[in-house]
């Protein structure tokens, strides 16, 4: 079990061609295709707003006025200006390491880098998604061994990565 969903897959030539799964519960249909997320910042107050969900190859012009709404009720709607967008898991370190990206240099060599995107491409991705399992199997135990593998997993494959860089000699 998992709440993975299909956004695109990739024909013979490698292609990669965005796809949409139809469910008769508007909740379960998915938007094609690769995503970004990036969370906004105030300018003035350096503080979180807002995340953004873009497609992978979108760039956010923080120059320029963005609106903003919801999307199961379009009528909510904001237009914000003077933001920064920073991608999720960039904004996550940066707050750990004290609010510095220039700190995320000494954090990462290029192939801890690789080792940290296996891990966290692999791992539960939430909180509503293990609620969403929990409600798909019936069971909260049945979640926490969904949980339990998708980490286990997330774990084993990243080492591997690890070891695969350790024996080129990039670590």
């Amino acid at each position: 079990g998992g709440v993975y969903k299909l956004a695109a897959i990739e024909d013979k030539d490698g292609t990669i061609l965005p796809k949409i799964k139809i469910s008769a519960n508007p909740d379960k249909i998915t938007n094609p295709h690769f995503k970004k997320v990036y969370r906004l910042f105030d300018n003035e107050s350096g503080k979180a707003f807002a995340d953004l969900i873009t497609l992978w190859n979108e760039t956010v012009d923080e120059s320029a006025p963005l609106e903003l709404f919801d999307p199961d009720a379009t009528w909510k709607r904001s237009t914000v200006t003077g933001f920064t967008a920073k991608e999720s898991v960039v904004s996550t370190l940066t707050v750990l390491l004290g609010g510095s990206t220039a700190e995320l240099s000494t954090l990462f060599t290029p192939a801890t880098a690789i080792v940290f995107l296996v891990f966290t491409l692999l791992y539960t991705p939430c909180v509503a998604a293990i609620a969403a399992v929990r409600r798909e199997l019936g069971s909260a135990k049945a979640a926490a061994g969904v949980v339990v593998l998708q980490c286990a997993i997330a774990w084993g494959m990243a080492f591997l990565v690890h070891l695969l860089c350790a024996a080129a000699g990039l670590l």
